[in-house]
């Protein structure tokens, strides 16, 4: 459940550090993100592999290269991958309710 969690927050941290950050921290939350979704076994969805090639744009992106243009394709590529991992998880958890 933890690893669920930190998918979101990390997320939410790419997102945030894609406006100024430097690409070492966009590309680290990145990472982080792959990671905790690989934990719960999510490599085998569109979502994953959305996460995965923006991971990939960015890593061949140039620092030089981060304007504001790219940072908001990046920042709207990511928000992309918060519906696609909730879908997952509603998906997954029959049960689940948003609200009570």
């Amino acid at each position: 459940m933890a690893d669920v969690f930190w998918l979101g927050h990390d997320l939410l941290w790419t997102r945030n550090v894609a406006g100024s950050g430097t690409r070492e921290r966009i590309l680290h939350g990145l990472t982080q993100s792959k990671y905790h979704a690989k934990q719960v076994g999510l490599t085998d969805t569109d979502a994953y592999r959305a996460t995965d090639s923006l991971d990939l744009a960015v890593r061949q992106m140039t620092d030089a290269a981060l304007n504001p243009q790219s940072r908001e394709l990046i920042i709207s590529r990511v928000n992309e991958l918060f519906p696609a991992f909730s879908q997952l998880a509603v998906a997954t958890a029959p049960s689940f309710k948003p609200s009570p």
